[in-house]
């Protein structure tokens, strides 16, 4: 067994929220939530399959922050995983919203510090954990 530390880098002036979700459309959900609970808010949404292809479906209004959450998906190499990046918006703003999406489970509170995920990969399995 390996186990695997990657620092998720967070572009200035924002803040992440990193959650598990198992729904390809929870990417799209994300999108209204986001833009419906605060005009003006700038934000970048991506979403990791974990089957087929395993792509890296992304939604958001900033290009910057778009591509930012897939980087921070494609180094964490888990699928299932969403990453919001928000800026002009505080997390609490649509937290609620974003943890009442269904199909949604969040793994990670909000924050604005670099973040350590880590996993443990086995024969046949990953676990992981942020911190």
């Amino acid at each position: 067994m390996d186990i695997t530390t990657v620092t998720v880098p967070i572009p200035e002036g924002c803040n992440i929220i990193l959650g598990q979700t198992h729904f390809i459309k929870t990417a799209e959900d994300l999108y209204e939530i986001i833009a419906g609970a605060v005009p003006g808010a700038k934000f970048g949404i991506a979403f990791t399959e974990a089957s087929g292809p395993c792509l890296v479906r992304t939604e958001g209004n900033d290009d910057e922050l778009i591509r930012s959450c897939a980087s921070t998906l494609q180094s964490i190499g888990a699928g299932h995983v969403f990453c919001i990046l928000l800026r002009n918006v505080f997390p609490v703003n649509v937290l609620n919203q974003v943890k009442n999406c269904p199909r949604s489970a969040m793994s990670s509170a909000p924050r604005r510090m670099p973040w350590r995920w880590s996993w443990l990969r086995a024969p046949r399995a990953r676990a992981s954990s942020a911190s």
